[in-house]
């Protein structure tokens, strides 16, 4: 594999159609661009989830107190 001669005849005449198997030293990857951009995403992703971890943990202790005295008073009423 990799040879051009196991290649239809148009890749051989054209090797530019083998740009994804076959690139030049030097160029560039997707992935390899767009680095930035993933870090760029990593911070974005931590800001909303952090942000949105300040805003629940206040509201979840509420929540368990809330449940916690429905509990209680559930469990309390036949003895009132």
């Amino acid at each position: 594999g990799g040879s051009l001669q196991s290649c239809t005849p148009e890749l051989r005449h054209n090797p530019t159609l083998l740009w994804p198997l076959t690139r030049p030293p030097g160029s560039h990857t997707y992935s390899t661009r767009r680095g930035g951009a993933a870090t760029l995403d990593y911070v974005l992703v931590l800001g909303v989830i952090v942000s949105l971890a300040a805003l629940m943990i206040p509201m979840s202790r509420h929540a368990i107190t809330v449940v916690y005295d429905i509990i209680c008073t559930l469990v309390a009423w036949p003895f009132v």
